[in-house]
């Protein structure tokens, strides 16, 4: 939870082989990635609509990995 979501990071994750689960970012709240039961893995961004804790929870898909990559050009996060 504390660490910053780098590509060696990600890398690492992926070959842990667990699907199904989530990796957030500790540098940018609601920011994370998502590994799906089928492998695939996406980036994702999560926020409360409304206010408090009992605001609903959204979450919205902004590409998969590798296809959108960790970085600072181009199609990059």
């Amino acid at each position: 939870m504390g660490d910053k979501l780098t590509r060696r990071t990600l890398d690492a994750w992926i070959k842990s082989g667990d699907n199904d689960t989530w990796l957030w970012c500790g540098e940018q709240r609601g920011f994370g990635a998502h590994r799906r039961g089928n492998g695939t893995t996406s980036f994702v961004v999560q926020f409360r609509v409304g206010r408090g804790r009992l605001a609903k929870r959204r979450r919205v898909v902004l590409g998969e990995y590798p296809a959108l990559a960790l970085g600072r050009r181009g199609n990059r996060l």
